[in-house]
């Protein structure tokens, strides 16, 4: 790996002109639009976002929220990517929404009838769906078929990867999976791995090979909600990890590894249940089977120093689903090439990232907004143009 050096805030461009070198040139003002579909066939509502006319080339990005939200229509915020560099934004409404129109269906916690909301949203992004008899190409006035990039923030890259690893879904091809700050393994996304408590992290046979940290709970204190008891009082104070869990109809759900240290309670799930209950809620334990069915397919895996939900500094979730893909064969980089982040620095593009081999992350704060379009940008024109080599000169746009 190419040595990289450690960055510091004044190296960062990712402000309001990321990308401007790449649009240039004169052109009529576009006009955004936004269009709320309902994709009947399927129960699912979607939001459809672009501008036109854009004379650069398209790249339609299908955004999956985090957490475990409907991600109620219309998207606002920094789930929005930028619409001035030919992004063609498809958000879809998941199961259990209160939008107009809204995804039939209740809300399952990124569960089977989740992953067919995305499976729909990704059909009409790749035009294999109509709606009132006109395609997403149609609405657009292009011919030809447009690169397809799947975007998972947080725990939407759960979801992501589910869906594309799913075999009970039907999917078109898909050029690129984009994921930030997902919290691959039980353990990341129910908020129970802690400093000082952390071992070792890496893959678990015992996890149908999903990413687990080892955890001292010598300190562990089996009530409901279990706890940490690091100064031994027998109560949890503030500065004592408590493992919340998920409370689901079937129970408690805690990481399998975490119920393995408790006693079985009837408020809780069992081990097995548990299992079954992430076998297609992890990207760490699916990233292989998605790139089985997707074989094309690039990925980026984003993160910052500072993550938004988990409170360690060395984001093993980020560098161990990196690499989870990569050695499953996929095309991986950490963070996008320097020419479409703005970034001074970057992990160069075909090097191994490892948990044993990290990179470098983004310091906070910074753009999101800008950064996850940069990502959904490079991979879209390295599968429009066929070109994967590693580290760019010059943005592909330049070239496309």
């Amino acid at each position: 790996m190419k040595s990289v050096p450690m960055p510091n805030t004044s190296d960062i461009s990712l402000t309001a002109t990321l990308l401007a070198t790449l649009i240039g040139g004169c052109r009529p003002a576009p006009t955004a639009v936004r269009e709320t579909l309902f994709l009947e066939e399927d129960g699912v509502a979607v939001e459809m976002i672009y501008e036109q006319p854009v004379s650069m080339p398209r790249v339609v990005a299908v955004v999956l929220p985090g957490g475990f939200s409907p991600d109620t229509l219309p998207a606002t915020g920094d789930r929005l990517l930028r619409q001035d560099v030919g992004l063609v934004q498809i958000h879809v409404e998941l199961p259990g929404g209160s939008g107009d129109p809204t995804t039939e269906g209740v809300m399952d916690y990124y569960g089977a009838d989740s992953r067919r909301a995305v499976a729909a949203a990704l059909r009409f992004a790749a035009s294999d769906i109509a709606v009132e008899g006109t395609t997403l190409r149609e609405r657009l006035g292009v011919e030809n078929p447009l690169p397809l990039i799947l975007l998972g923030r947080s725990n939407g890259g759960n979801l992501a990867v589910g869906t594309l690893a799913d075999p009970e879904v039907t999917l078109p091809p898909v050029d690129g999976l984009v994921l930030w700050e997902t919290p691959s393994g039980p353990q990341f996304l129910l908020l129970e791995v802690r400093d000082p408590e952390r071992g070792t992290c890496a893959f678990s046979e015992e996890d149908d090979g999903g990413l687990v940290c080892e955890m001292n709970l010598e300190n562990l204190v089996d009530s409901v909600p279990p706890f940490l008891d690091r100064d031994g009082d027998g109560v949890p104070t503030e500065d004592e990890p408590v493992f919340e869990g998920l409370l689901l109809e079937e129970g408690r759900l805690h990481s399998p590894s975490l119920l393995r240290g408790l006693s079985t309670d009837p408020g809780r799930m069992e081990v097995d249940a548990a299992m079954d209950w992430f076998s297609f809620r992890d990207a760490s334990r699916n990233a292989s089977e998605a790139v089985v069915r997707h074989p094309d397919m690039g990925v980026i895996v984003l993160g910052g120093q500072e993550d938004h939900a988990q409170l360690l500094l060395d984001s093993p979730h980020v560098f161990g689903l990196a690499e989870a893909f990569y050695d499953a064969g996929a095309w991986t980089r950490l963070l996008p090439d320097a020419v479409y982040s703005g970034l001074a620095w970057e992990h160069a593009a075909g090097e191994g990232v490892s948990l044993d081999n990290p990179g470098t992350l983004v310091p906070s704060p910074y753009w999101l907004t800008g950064i996850l379009s940069a990502a959904v940008l490079e991979l879209g024109d390295r599968a429009a143009q066929g070109y994967w080599e590693a580290d760019l000169k010059t943005s592909l746009r330049d070239s496309g």
